[in-house]
């Protein structure tokens, strides 16, 4: 439950800041822009971030909590073909990077 308010919290205080940016923007920007178009653009950039915080960070944090776990296991059954598994990929990108 935390975390949902965490996520409120982080988009109310978006929300608060752009408001402020927007009002000390001068006079002159707004007769270029359509003020629905802005409008759209800041309330859906912030409903993306909230979307991310409320599913797309549990869902992160999932994945890395079952990586871990099926990592742990897999060096508990087989450390050999376990340790082959994981430090190739780590050559491999060495060698893409260098």
């Amino acid at each position: 439950m935390k975390w949902r308010q965490l996520a409120q919290d982080i988009q109310h205080a978006l929300r608060l800041d752009t408001y402020r940016h927007v009002q000390k923007l001068e006079m002159a920007y707004f007769e270029n822009q359509r003020t629905g178009n802005l409008m759209a653009i800041l309330n859906d950039d912030i409903n993306q971030m909230e979307r991310f915080l409320n599913g797309g960070a549990n869902q992160i944090i999932q994945v890395f909590c079952s990586s871990i776990m099926v990592s742990a296991v897999f060096f508990a059954l087989q450390p050999g073909i376990a340790l082959i598994a994981f430090v190739q990929p780590c050559i491999n990108l060495c060698h893409v990077f260098a």
